[in-house]
C-alpha cells in the first residue's frame, strides 16, 4: 500500500503541477531527510519471503521517486548536492546490493543508476560521484561481471 501511494507521489512530480511547485517553494531538507530514513528502512532483507517482496517494491518506488524528482533542475540540485545525505545513502545501498547480489538486485541497481544518471547533469553531483564516493570501480567490476 505504501509503496502504491510512494508510486502516485511520484507520478505527481512529472510536469508543472502543484506537487512539484510546493517542493520547489518549501525548505526541502526534512523533505529529503526523510525519503533518506525510509531508504534505510527499507535497505535490510527480511526473513519472511512476502515480506521481503514488499520491502523490495517499496526500495524501487522510493528510488524511482528519487529520480523522478530529480527531473526538476532545483531539486536535481538539491539531491545531487547530497541534501541531509539522500545521494549519499543512495550511493551506500548501491555498493551494498552490488556487493550482496540478493534478490532482485539487478532491478534496484538499474533504479540507483538512474538516481545517479540524473544527479550527474549537476556539478556537484558528478563529483559525488566521481570523487566523494568513486563510483567508477564499481561500475567496472558490474560490467566485467555480467
Amino acid at each position: 500500500m505504501l509503496s502504491s501511494l510512494i508510486q502516485f507521489v511520484s507520478n505527481l512530480c512529472y510536469g508543472t503541477g502543484k506537487f512539484r511547485t510546493l517542493l520547489r517553494s518549501e525548505n526541502s531538507n526534512d523533505f529529503f531527510g526523510t525519503l533518506k530514513t525510509l531508504l534505510i528502512s527499507v535497505g535490510e532483507p527480511e526473513e519472511d519471503k512476502e515480506k521481503n517482496t514488499d520491502r523490495i517494491v517499496l526500495k524501487q518506488s522510493i528510488l524511482a521517486f528519487i529520480g523522478n524528482l530529480c527531473m526538476d533542475s532545483l531539486l536535481r540540485s538539491s539531491v545531487a548536492s547530497n541534501n541531509q545525505g539522500l545521494l549519499e545513502e543512495v550511493f551506500n545501498q548501491f555498493d551494498k546490493d552490488y556487493k550482496e547480489k540478493k534478490s532482485l538486485w539487478q532491478d534496484i541497481l538499474v533504479r540507483e543508476l538512474a538516481v545517479f544518471v540524473n544527479v550527474s547533469i549537476e556539478a556537484s553531483g558528478l563529483t559525488f560521484l566521481l570523487i566523494t564516493k568513486p563510483i567508477l570501480p564499481i561500475l567496472d567490476s558490474l560490467l566485467t561481471s555480467l
